[in-house]
């Protein structure tokens, strides 16, 4: 694995709870075909991927527990990140291009590049199809979320819209086009409690936040960017929004009532940075940053947007995302995914 680590700053960095499903792993408990190879830095606690699987997506279960991973073979693998072991897999018609659990973790919604939107039931240790609908027809799907009372789905694609869903009984309804976007949508973020959704426009270099919870939802906010937008991450108390893109676009913005105020950009050195995710405390960001044509860089920034911890990957990433608490990620490089423990 070719991984190095470039700089790491111990200042203010979280320490993993006790009660996280990964808390209790050691080195000593991980299987022998899942131990980092030799030389890897010790942050790096398993390599969970067949090697040669490609993974472009990936979901978590809101406790941690479980992880899906998706991507152009078209299966879902689902494993129990606790055990360190895949428990369930299930092939899908189409290249698979983003994923989301339900909150009670037992179902998973499952876009492709063919715009079409799956939801699977999932019992532990199978998948299985609840309802199919195509969400954005011909169009990659670019994101999904479930609400946090579990009655809606939401979905961006490159069609140049999001759609919202009602799910309930086990059907999904189209409720509602968000469009105004003029180029494709990259990406969105639900706030934790379900009140307002960011959809990120490429083609257009805004960001729209839009008020979900209204009868009819509408726009809130356009925040005009600097250049492409193709990622977005609101903080869990939805008063803080990061954005992520290309060079001079990434920055957290700011709420204060119904005014958005573009706060601290992101150090990146004036890199693209995409794939954010916030902690689930708030207290940190963690991000890809590009930094050469055949290397990317993991980056955690405190919430003012300064660096506290940083990896060096002589590999593309693809995705990235905390899991369980502020102290463990899980990371996809273009050939393995890696399950990293930060210091406390």
């Amino acid at each position: 694995m070719r991984l190095s680590l470039l700089t790491l700053l111990l200042a203010g960095l979280p320490a993993y709870t006790a009660d996280s499903p990964v808390a209790a792993i050691t080195p000593a408990k991980v299987p022998p075909l899942l131990k980092p190879p030799e030389g890897s830095p010790p942050e790096v606690l398993a390599v969970l991927s067949q090697r040669g699987d490609r993974i472009d997506c990936l979901a978590t279960t809101t406790d941690g527990r479980f992880a899906a991973f998706g991507g152009p073979d078209a299966t879902v693998r689902v494993w129990d990140l606790a055990k360190l072991k895949q428990v369930a897999a299930q092939k899908q018609p189409n290249p698979i291009t983003c994923l989301a659990f339900d909150p009670e973790g037992k179902a998973l919604a499952v876009g492709d590049s063919n715009g079409n939107l799956r939801m699977l039931k999932f019992e532990g240790g199978s998948l299985s199809v609840i309802t199919s609908v195509a969400a954005h027809k011909d169009s990659v799907m670019t994101g999904v979320a479930v609400s946090p009372d579990n009655d809606r789905v939401y979905t961006a694609a490159k069609d140049k819209q999001a759609i919202i869903w009602g799910w309930a009984g086990g059907k999904l309804t189209k409720l509602q086009a968000l469009t105004g976007h003029t180029g494709p949508v990259r990406s969105l973020s639900l706030t934790a409690g379900g009140g307002m959704l960011a959809t990120a426009g490429d083609g257009d270099e805004t960001v729209r936040v839009w008020e979900t919870a209204a009868e009819k939802p509408g726009v809130l906010a356009t925040l005009k960017q600097p250049g492409r937008v193709v990622s977005v991450a609101f903080a869990p108390d939805g008063r803080s929004l990061a954005v992520g893109g290309a060079k001079g676009v990434p920055a957290v913005w700011t709420r204060d009532k119904k005014k958005w105020d573009r706060g601290d950009d992101l150090e990146t050195g004036n890199r693209a940075a995409t794939g954010l995710d916030f902690a689930p405390d708030g207290k940190r960001i963690v991000g890809m940053a590009a930094h050469s044509e055949t290397e990317d860089r993991v980056v955690i920034w405190n919430k003012e947007g300064a660096i506290v911890h940083e990896f060096r990957y002589e590999l593309h990433l693809h995705a990235i995302s905390f899991v369980g608490d502020a102290g463990h990620l899980l990371v996809v490089t273009e050939a393995e995914v890696l399950l990293v423990r930060l210091p406390k």
